[in-house]
């Protein structure tokens, strides 16, 4: 849910030429310091599986997950213009609060993990004059401290882990001309490297826009635009760690598809590729010379798993937003399996999933109103209810629309 308003925001922000507005919500402020942890075990097909609820509640002591990480997990809470971190252990179901940062004035759950400090960036200050800062949580010592600070157009920034730094997305704006950029910054430097930059003339509707980046076997990815106002044509371009170009891929069905609204997420899995726009339409699409040709597609709602690493796997966990559906992407053999996972009778509907890319996960679920639970697990646990379907460059997969 969270994660869908932040691409909203940002989508505002680029066609709006990078202007800055975004709204704070308030909520009440809990307390959770002694939270208990709650075991339930779930019988599918007669197999009894280990489903965890996490003993926390929306609204009062959290709106969002930052990052899942070794049997614990960052969260955050929002009171005013108060945004305070947390961190959930759940080998002994305590709470420990980490710190806070104010004036706050937007973020998203983007994060990249390097060693045992967490990085992330948090905006402040007010949509007039704002700070775009770039926080080191210390997952060791839960110690958080603020290492850079820029100004920036862009409202949002996207991380992703690279080897040993943290690369970004960023943009700004003079005049009628928009500057889209990727940077690394390494633990411990006073400022960030620049690494791929891009030019677009608003006025001359000329140039190229980066919507998105993406990392993979010390390589990133961006994803570039040609013509805002144009026929959108779409480019996976990769790079090395020094942002030397080494291969592009066309993306012309993507392009198709997609239409009008721009592409909020990319993600590289193995030889498949994620993409999904704004109004959260969907591909997964596997690389195939200079193209990436989709084999699966979903009109509303397949949303990835939120992570804060990028280390390979076999196994890349989806959702059906709004719905109860779970989807695992099989890498290694080219398959597309449906999950069965039961988690509660009343809560349904995915609010959205974050894993430690070593396929646990944390799953926000809601009812038919207001009312969040959060529930912990290995999905792994229940492959064996699952049916795969193989992928197939001629005819993919459509998953229904919500």
């Amino acid at each position: 849910m969270r994660k869908r308003i932040f691409q909203i925001v940002l989508l505002l922000s680029m066609l709006s030429l990078f202007l800055n507005a975004c709204s704070n919500h308030s909520h009440s402020n809990g307390s959770i310091s002694q939270a208990t942890f709650i075991n339930q075990q779930l019988r599918v097909d007669g197999i009894r599986q280990p489903v965890y609820e996490i003993p926390l509640t929306f609204n009062e002591d959290y709106i969002g997950v930052l990052a899942l990480l070794n049997r614990k997990f960052i969260y955050y809470n929002l009171v005013g213009d108060v945004y305070t971190l947390s961190s959930f252990d759940m080998t002994t179901g305590k709470s420990q609060w980490i710190g806070k940062i104010e004036p706050f004035f937007v973020s998203n759950d983007s994060s990249a993990l390097l060693g045992d400090h967490l990085f992330f960036y948090v905006g402040t200050g007010t949509p007039d004059r704002q700070d775009t800062n770039l926080y080191d949580l210390n997952l060791k010592t839960l110690k958080l401290k603020k290492v850079l600070t820029e100004k920036l157009d862009q409202t949002l920034v996207y991380m992703k882990d690279l080897g040993d730094r943290a690369i970004s997305y960023k943009g700004t704006l003079l005049n009628h001309v928009s500057t889209t950029f990727v940077d690394s910054y390494k633990p411990g430097a006073k400022k960030a490297k620049k690494l791929v930059s891009f030019q677009f003339d608003h006025t001359a509707k000329q140039g190229e826009f980066i919507y998105n980046i993406a990392a993979a076997d010390k390589t990133f990815y961006v994803v570039l635009e040609k013509g805002i106002e144009q026929k959108r044509n779409y480019v996976l371009s990769q790079y090395d760690i020094n942002g030397v170009l080494l291969n592009q891929y066309h993306m012309d069905q993507f392009s198709e598809l997609f239409g009008d609204l721009g592409i909020s997420t990319v993600k590289i899995m193995g030889n498949y590729v994620y993409a999904t726009n704004f109004s959260s339409r969907s591909i997964i699409g596997k690389i195939v010379g200079d193209e990436i040709i989709p084999v699966v597609k979903c009109a509303s709602g397949l949303e990835l798993a939120t992570d804060s690493v990028n280390d390979p796997t076999d196994y890349y966990l989806f959702e059906q937003r709004n719905t109860e559906r779970f989807f695992l992407l099989d890498v290694h053999k080219g398959e597309w399996l449906e999950v069965p996972i039961p988690l509660d009778p009343v809560y349904k509907r995915f609010g959205y999933t974050v894993t430690d890319g070593q396929q646990h996960a944390l799953i926000m679920m809601n009812d038919d109103s207001i009312h969040f639970k959060l529930f912990y697990l290995n999905v792994l646990d229940f492959l064996p209810q699952a049916k795969p379907v193989p992928l197939s460059l001629d005819r993919p997969i459509e998953i229904p629309s919500i």
